[in-house]
């Protein structure tokens, strides 16, 4: 385990680091998105009537989470509505501008949220958030692999992102990128034999489990390397948008937001039998016979 395993996470996270542009000194390996979000904003030891800000598409289960930290805090959590159809990032953009106040404790967004998976400006938001002082987690579960990541150039102050989706690595690997100013602030939910030795040392080992997960990821990184980033984001991108627009013809429907917002994934408005939840209303067939000859 000295010899040979903790060489080898180190090596992974080296490279996980350079794939996703940051600093290898300011990114750890965590099981997985879920754990990285409960393990920020455990951290942050809000006070009551700390405000949480996020968003009404926020993932469900990060929902559940700030609900419990307000419960057990006294903090507030504050949760605007976007609505559809968008009509550009501009939408999202300004909402935020309105409604984020300075003092905010955290504002807490997904890169891509899994329910309306257009691609949020995040680049935008973290320089909204920035200006007026207030720390952003992002959700990345859907980032990385379906997006080109730049950190350094996004500089979040906190980015999760798993591994095991767009990425295809095994299920439990997923990364969590702290801003170095937050490294003594975020503690690791499983205090171990790393303690006291430094950010990256504290989340290195947490006692016996399975990493095989973690160490998969110097042949998933060969892989992408190999066939090329871009080429797979590219042809992930367009067989989705085909997809969409399939669908948007067939059912006489809408995008919920502008094409070029989607990248891996595409929300498409269901036809108004759907809608009203009575499948019969709509002609399947018709559907599956167009779909069938462009397969």
């Amino acid at each position: 385990m000295d010899r040979e395993n903790l060489p080898l996470l180190v090596h992974v996270t080296r490279r996980l680091s350079k794939f996703v542009g940051c600093d290898r000194t300011d990114l750890v390996l965590v099981q997985n998105v879920s754990s990285g979000m409960s393990t920020v904003v455990k951290s942050l030891k809000f006070k009551p009537g700390d405000i949480i800000y996020c968003l009404n598409i926020t993932y469900g289960a990060v929902k559940k989470l700030l609900k419990f930290v307000a419960e057990e805090t006294g903090a507030v959590i504050q949760e605007e509505t976007i609505t559809f159809p968008l009509a550009g990032k501009d939408d999202i953009i300004n909402i935020v501008k309105e409604t984020l106040k300075v003092g905010t404790k955290l504002a807490v967004f997904d890169h891509i949220p899994s329910n309306t998976p257009f691609i949020l400006p995040i680049k935008e938001l973290i320089d909204i958030c920035h200006d007026r002082e207030v720390p952003i987690l992002i959700d990345g579960a859907h980032g990385p692999g379906a997006l080109t990541l730049n950190l350094h150039d996004l500089n979040p102050d906190f980015y999760i992102g798993n591994c095991h989706k767009w990425m295809c690595s095994p299920k439990g690997c997923g990364f969590m990128f702290v801003n170095k100013k937050f490294h003594s602030t975020v503690r690791p939910l499983v205090i171990s034999h790393g303690f006291g030795s430094g950010f990256s040392a504290e989340y290195m080992w947490s006692g016996l489990q399975d990493y095989t997960s973690f160490l998969s990821l110097h042949t998933v990184l060969d892989f992408w390397n190999a066939v090329g980033p871009e080429k797979i984001q590219q042809y992930i991108h367009d067989l989705a948008k085909q997809a969409a627009r399939l669908l948007v013809k067939n059912w006489n429907t809408q995008l919920l937001a502008p094409e070029n917002m989607f990248g891996s994934m595409v929300l498409v408005q269901l036809p108004a039998a759907l809608q009203r939840g009575n499948c019969s209303d709509y002609n399947w067939r018709k559907l599956f016979k167009i779909s069938s000859s462009t397969s």
